[in-house]
């Protein structure tokens, strides 16, 4: 993102200010005397919000909410989709797709909400060429990535092989980036509630060393960690090889299976059990663990640093203002995985106490 002149601070102050949305909406409707919270609803809009101010400059607060609900229940149906017998139908025998009972099956169910995300990208990539023609331009508020991205196309050679820099290729771009911004750290922020309302042993841990660290001010920077740096590589596999007896020609999509690491329990005993202890050593200091892979292997991830930003803000903020409980103690929300393209929880409500 820096080379897209995308700094650290900037995106910070919009990560905290979308956080701060949902730490002021729980605080409101507290306040009208409302006892449950669809904060992981809260959660999504959030994410969606940040990577979208980051790639297109504007959030989905206000009116613009309608178009962030269109395009939430189309990723839905499209990750449904992913796993369902008709994709993997597809998979196995292409043929298939002249079939007519799975061109009604796949196009209006899969197919088509793929198309309309795409389209919506197309169209807002469309309506900042049309207005990047006007030779008094500004941006609104400052320089987004699309705008980053081009400036680069007007600079550079389009008949250059080597360029990446062409609108041909932007909107697959600001389709991946929306949908890698938003789903995965939005499942992840609405896994970490769901497990500390239900460990309130740990949410008592973690809230107490926030108040021995964090002094009554508006909320948390993340004056620690990693420099923000999503530099774009290109990594393309350039030769045949050979994986577990498995022969795959140069240029095939691999999707490493992260899960069988991560729930390996030779490394991590009792994966499925949520134990934040697992990652202190005696000292009580953090305990790096190389096999803990969530944002895979090889060159980094070109949503790590933000994501991290974002899921370490909004844990320091949230949970200094909030204790989480059930709303019914008797019977809480269950911990269920509902697979999808990713591993997702069912919607859920939860009640919240003012702490500070």
């Amino acid at each position: 993102m820096r080379d897209y002149g995308i700094d650290k601070d900037t995106v910070e102050k919009q990560v905290l200010d979308a956080i701060f949305r949902v730490i002021d909406k729980i605080k409101n409707e507290k306040e009208m005397g409302k006892s449950e919270h669809s904060i992981d609803r809260e959660v999504d809009l959030m994410t969606g919000s940040i990577i979208n101010q980051i790639m297109l400059g504007f959030s989905f607060y206000g009116e613009r909410f309608k178009e962030f609900s269109g395009l939430k229940q189309l990723l839905d149906i499209q990750q449904v989709y992913f796993i369902s017998f008709w994709s993997l139908l597809i998979e196995m025998s292409p043929w298939i797709r002249h079939i007519p009972i799975y061109v009604k099956h796949f196009y209006n169910y899969g197919k088509k909400a793929t198309e309309s995300l795409f389209e919506y990208s197309q169209k807002e990539i469309e309506k900042r060429i049309e207005a990047r023609k006007d030779p008094n331009y500004l941006p609104e508020e400052g320089m987004d990535v699309l705008d980053q991205f081009l400036e680069s196309v007007e600079e550079t050679d389009q008949n250059d092989p080597e360029n990446y820099y062409k609108v041909k290729y932007l909107t697959a771009f600001v389709y991946d980036m929306f949908l890698a911004g938003q789903e995965t750290t939005s499942n992840t922020i609405n896994f970490l509630i769901l497990y500390l309302m239900l460990d309130q042993s740990s949410q008592e841990k973690l809230q107490n060393e926030l108040d021995k660290v964090m002094e009554e001010k508006r909320g948390v920077a993340e004056e620690t960690g990693e420099e923000f740096d999503g530099k774009f590589r290109q990594s393309d596999p350039n030769k045949d090889v050979k994986i577990g007896g498995h022969n795959l020609k140069a240029g095939t999509v691999v999707i490493p299976q992260i899960s069988t690491v991560l729930f390996d329990e030779r490394i991590f005993p009792d994966p499925e059990k949520f134990i934040p202890e697992r990652f202190l050593d005696e000292n009580g200091q953090f305990k790096k663990i190389e096999e803990n892979i969530p944002f895979g292997v090889g060159k980094s991830c070109v949503g790590e640093a933000l994501a991290r930003m974002e899921l370490f803000l909004f844990t320091a903020n949230f949970f200094y203002k909030f204790h989480v409980y059930p709303p019914n103690p008797l019977n809480p929300p269950k911990y269920e995985k509902r697979q999808t393209f990713a591993v997702k929880l069912p919607d859920y409500n939860c009640s919240v106490e003012l702490r500070n």
